[in-house]
């Protein structure tokens, strides 16, 4: 079932909504199985990116976006870390699936999640939501099927510093002309390189 899940996953026509609300239960289960480590070494970037940020002041609440947060992985890894680091943050987390949230909310590691799709509302209509950020973060979400690269024209207007995001090779490659478009077009401090996210699959970690 696991299989046939992620598969419709990756169809740009299926109802991702469903699909996940589907998957919820077994999918942390499921990724662990075919390798998938991008969380983890997602996180050890994310928080040496935060350490060396001269701008931010001592005991400064970092307020961090995890978009497409799923079942809470990365929230739960960058919640240790972070703790482990004595930095304080507040997590919050989005996504379009109840149960996906379900299961991330029982993780306890965010101070809040909204089920909302940035993609059909307007940028004010987010602000007056769920505000700005320090940070905005995203794993696993950039790739066949799921989100396209025109939501970073609203992420560059909610964030303070960094957005920090993984994207399958193989989608920057279908969707180059978006990606530059929307992605690397005015981001002056563009920093692109490989991480190992997948077992068997090519996976670029991009910081603008």
């Amino acid at each position: 079932m696991d299989i046939i899940l992620h598969n419709k996953s990756l169809q740009s026509e299926c109802d991702k909504k469903n699909v996940y609300n589907h998957w919820a239960e077994t999918y942390e289960e499921y990724v662990s199985s075919i390798g998938y480590k991008g969380p983890h070494n997602f996180t050890n970037i994310f928080v040496n990116m935060i350490l060396g940020n001269e701008f931010l002041e001592d005991n400064q609440v970092i307020k961090i976006l995890d978009f497409g947060c799923g079942t809470g992985l990365l929230g739960l890894n960058i919640r240790r870390l972070c703790q482990s680091k004595k930095i304080n943050i507040e997590l919050i987390g989005v996504d379009i699936s109840d149960n996906m949230i379900q299961q991330a909310e029982n993780k306890g590691v965010y101070d809040e999640i909204w089920n909302m799709n940035l993609l059909e509302m307007d940028i004010e209509d987010i602000k007056d939501k769920i505000g700005s950020f320090d940070y905005i973060v995203s794993c696993g979400v950039f790739l066949e099927g799921h989100v396209g690269f025109e939501i970073f024209e609203k992420f560059k207007e909610m964030v303070e510093y960094n957005i920090m995001f993984t994207a399958r090779q193989s989608y920057i490659i279908d969707e180059y002309i978006n990606y530059v478009k929307y992605v690397k077009k005015d981001s002056y401090n563009y920093k692109e390189t490989d991480i190992e996210y997948l077992d068997n699959v090519e996976c670029k970690l991009i910081i603008i």
